[in-house]
């Protein structure tokens, strides 16, 4: 396959993932698997107070934001006002949030949204019963950790590699726009292993099988990326409707009897 058609399939696979984005709306409010999260206790309760904590110190620095726009000099037209957005809010105020490994502790932490809504969608489309019991979830906890550990050490290592590549030819301001891309991806990778783990895939054979559907990931992550910057409930959003998309957008790029490793729903 030349790199034109390459780039021709990872293009499909990116608007499939962005269309699912769309269907998981419809998905979720028709069936609505939060109703399930009862069974998991005190322990959804925890980690959705957490993220709304999580959203609620965005929603004060935006808040803030907008309460001296109009006073600063920089609300003179649309450009600036963007920019000042931006600097204000989503790269200052916020930056801890998104860069390094603190979006990768926000999805250990809301893991078990993460795990019912991937089940309760492959449940739906498989029409076969998932395991989602306790030590099921113990087992996907701990596979989030390693998961998620991996992907912010090679997030960590491409940007800076990348970022020496660019510099060496004079297009060190790229490394920004690049690294975004390179973020997406790892956050779309860390939710869309959740599919492959149901049918027994190891991290080495699901990190295979996520970098054939590299366009796919990447618009995963992607609008994920975009819902966290929702205030108050934008990660709860990002990793419930991103389990779902994830899940649907796989299922069709990937289905279970194409997979080589045991197709057993753990």
């Amino acid at each position: 396959m030349s790199k034109i058609d390459s780039a021709i399939v990872y293009f499909r696979q990116f608007l499939l993932a962005l269309v699912s984005w769309e269907q998981s709306w419809h998905f979720v409010k028709e069936h609505q698997p939060w109703k399930g999260l009862k069974e998991y206790g005190w322990i959804t309760k925890i980690v959705v107070v957490g993220a709304i904590i999580f959203g609620f110190q965005f929603f004060v620095s935006l808040f803030s934001w907008v309460t001296n726009l109009g006073t600063s000099q920089q609300a003179l037209g649309l450009t600036s006002t963007v920019s000042s957005f931006y600097q204000d809010v989503a790269v200052e105020n916020f930056k801890w949030i998104f860069s390094g490994g603190s979006k990768y502790l926000i999805l250990i932490l809301l893991e078990v949204l993460v795990f019912h809504f991937t089940r309760f969608t492959l449940a739906y489309l498989t029409g076969e019963k998932s395991d989602s019991t306790f030590d099921a979830f113990v087992k996907a906890e701990i596979r989030m950790i390693k998961v998620a550990i991996r992907c912010w050490v090679l997030e960590t290592i491409i940007i800076a590699i990348m970022g020496v590549g660019l510099g060496i030819f004079g297009m060190g301001g790229l490394k920004e726009f690049f690294g975004f891309f390179v973020q997406c991806y790892f956050l779309g990778y860390a939710m869309i292993d959740n599919y492959f783990e149901c049918y027994g895939a190891t991290i080495k054979e699901s990190s295979l099988k996520i970098l054939e559907v590299a366009g796919a990931t990447i618009g995963i992550g992607i609008v994920a990326y975009g819902l966290m910057y929702v205030p108050l409930v934008g990660v709860v959003l990002a990793t419930t409707f991103g389990a779902v998309a994830g899940t649907m957008t796989i299922y069709k790029l990937m289905p279970p009897d194409t997979l080589q490793f045991e197709a057993q729903i753990v």
